[in-house]
């Protein structure tokens, strides 16, 4: 049986279709994130009773902060508790072995790119998923193909669908399967 993966849906198109304007949610949030970056340098001045200066943050430096996110997981909270927690240990954890942080963070980064989850938390949820689907047994799943059954049952299947006018671009097209011309 062939490996179905899920992709998600992409909501620009689905707002767009319900009439909501996407661009004041986009400034705002724009606002809300510059307003984030604010208050976390104000509390770093406080902390070092210093501004900071330019060559305290260098490339590599907000280079190794942006990939935090990546190898903790960016959709959940716990990836960020995740990606922080490697930021705290990983210089201690890379001393160890006599290897530089910004080298170990890129292997690392390449290897979690390459792997296609969503940093550690999407590979932890994948690893339940299939343990749970070992546990139950492969679950019968509808969506874009027939299941083998039916196919076995009704011999070649054949889908049909008709619209009033050509579909546009990124609609959703609904079809229904029928069974020897007889809805089913």
């Amino acid at each position: 049986m062939p490996k179905v993966t899920s992709r998600s849906f992409d909501t620009v198109p689905a707002a767009q279709a319900m009439a909501i304007k996407i661009a004041p949610y986009k400034v705002g949030v724009f606002a809300a994130s510059a307003a984030l970056a604010t208050i976390a340098g104000l509390f770093y001045g406080m902390l070092f009773r210093a501004t900071p200066g330019p060559d305290q943050f260098g490339v590599l430096q907000s280079l190794f902060y942006l990939a935090m996110p990546v190898l903790g997981g960016a959709e959940a909270l716990p990836g960020a508790l995740i990606g922080g927690s490697f930021l705290a240990t990983g210089q201690p954890l890379v001393n160890l072995f006599d290897v530089r942080l910004f080298l170990a963070t890129a292997v690392v980064l390449l290897l979690m790119l390459r792997s296609g989850y969503d940093g550690v938390i999407g590979m932890l949820h994948a690893a339940r998923k299939a343990i749970a689907e070992a546990v139950r047994g492969e679950p019968m799943r509808y969506g874009s193909f027939l299941p083998e059954s039916a196919i076995e049952k009704a011999g070649a299947a054949v889908v049909h669908a008709t619209t009033e006018a050509p579909p546009q671009r990124d609609s959703i097209v609904r079809v229904r399967l029928v069974r020897g011309g007889a809805p089913s």
